[in-house]
């Protein structure tokens, strides 16, 4: 999600890539509170801490910033998912802050497959893959959500085109949460499944 000093960052407003650490690479250079996230290798075999370890119940934590008041974005996210618990709604990245309808926009994973949800601050809309690719089979999938306002946000997983949702984003989403990467929010409220 991001402005940063080469051609591949540039206009880069958050740039997390877990070498090793949870620092923000775009030249904003938002704090990252990590709440327990761990580095391992890449493949789980080589090259140690290249990538960002969740179980469950760790997060990273951005505070809310003027820079995540946006109209057109796209947020992106390479995601392995490993173990058992494949029911679960989680999100990926979020900046829902709880309580009743407010603003706000991500990328989760309904049970095995990827989604894309925003809130215009009255009603919570989103979609699913409908192309059924699996992040639960300890392979690495690219997950990206293109959302433009006034137009029906789009989600792929890698590089197919597979939902948009069914109505439209309004011209732009002013959120009022943090943002979260590997939760749901302050009350992890994101369990909604489409």
């Amino acid at each position: 999600m991001g402005s940063a000093n080469n051609g591949l960052l540039a206009d880069q407003i958050l740039h997390i890539s877990c070498n090793g650490n949870a620092t923000d690479q775009s030249d904003l250079k938002h704090p990252v509170e990590n709440h327990g996230v761990t580095f391992v290798g890449g493949d789980r075999k080589t090259h140690p801490n290249m990538a960002c370890f969740f179980d469950g119940t760790d997060y990273l934590k951005i505070a809310n910033n003027p820079a995540f008041q946006l109209s057109n974005f796209t947020i992106t996210a390479w995601v392995s998912v490993y173990g058992t618990d494949t029911e679960t709604t989680r999100a990926i990245v979020s900046n829902y802050a709880g309580g009743g309808n407010a603003q706000h926009y991500g990328i989760n994973k309904i049970g095995e497959v990827a989604g894309v949800f925003y809130d215009d601050g009255i009603k919570l809309n989103g979609a699913k893959d409908s192309g059924g690719t699996s992040l639960a089979d300890e392979k690495w999938h690219h997950v990206a959500a293109v959302f433009e306002g006034g137009v029906n946000t789009k989600l792929y997983v890698d590089a197919e085109p597979r939902r948009q949702t069914s109505g439209t984003m309004p011209a732009s989403i002013n959120p009022t949460g943090d943002l979260y990467i590997g939760r749901g929010g302050e009350n992890e409220g994101m369990e909604k499944k489409w």
